[in-house]
């Protein structure tokens, strides 16, 4: 664990996919890089799922029903090696940033939910799956396993990351602070924001600042944002209407006490 604490500039994404489109995730996550970089970030953060979107369908429709939207996501499902992978690794390496971000991930007859992680040389230097896909995410997602929670020692410190509700499970939080992880990226579906009249807030923020706090790490809280493209995408499902409120984005970056600092 390092002894040393640099001062630098890391990016949290709140940014809404090309739904299931993996080529247009890409083109646009490699601009935020290039954006993230030119304004002097070391690290970028991406939100969960971000190549090709979330598959909201899977909470809205029975299994059949949505076995063409299914179809998609596997056609649009990053493969390691492969051309998504080789567009990212250029575009950290040309900016000279540290890149997490999130993708279906396709292996075998498999899909996978996981955090893929760059180096400023543009190398892939490890990936976290998912090990536990929540509720209807098993419809799409595979289980990952522990040998894939890994946390990275660099001159930024020591870095790693979650997938939404594994920020919930002790046993991934205990993993990860076992590590002696100093710099997280949390990535999140979208969320509504807060009632502020209740004084609630969306379940991720709750979540993030919990982990933050608990494992004393900075966390990049990155989000998704729900959009009228991927609304029509998935059908104009009636559902959709109450489950998921347009925008829904919710990033930030909090301190190892807990508190958001912007």
């Amino acid at each position: 664990m390092s002894k040393d604490y640099p001062k630098y500039k890391v990016a949290a994404t709140q940014i809404a996919p090309v739904f299931l489109d993996a080529q247009g995730c890409a083109d646009k996550a490699c601009k935020w890089i290039k954006e993230a970089a030119d304004n002097g970030a070391k690290l970028i953060g991406f939100p969960e799922g971000f190549i090709s979107g979330y598959p909201w369908w899977i909470w809205l429709m029975p299994p059949a029903a949505g076995a063409e939207l299914y179809t998609k996501l596997a056609e649009n499902a990053v493969e390691i090696p492969g051309p998504i992978v080789r567009q990212i690794s250029e575009a950290a390496k040309e900016n000279k940033i540290y890149v997490c971000i999130s993708v279906t991930e396709k292996d075998g007859g498999s899909l996978y939910l996981t955090q893929l992680w760059f180096n400023p040389a543009g190398d892939l230097i490890g990936k976290h799956r998912k090990l536990k896909p929540s509720g209807g995410e098993r419809l799409v997602w595979g289980e990952g396993d522990a040998s894939m929670i890994p946390v990275f020692d660099t001159e930024l410190g020591r870095l790693g990351g979650l997938q939404c509700w594994e920020h919930w499970i002790p046993l991934n939080i205990q993993a990860m602070n076992a590590q002696n992880e100093q710099v997280h990226v949390a990535s999140w579906p979208s969320f509504a924001p807060g009632d502020e009249a209740m004084t609630s807030a969306p379940p991720n923020e709750t979540a993030a600042k919990f982990y933050a706090e608990v494992t004393g790490t900075f966390v990049l809280n990155c989000t998704q944002i729900h959009t009228q493209e991927i609304y029509e995408g998935i059908g104009k499902l009636p559902p959709y209407d109450a489950f998921v409120e347009y925008g829904g984005g919710n990033g930030f970056i909090i301190a190892p006490n807990g508190k958001i600092i912007t």
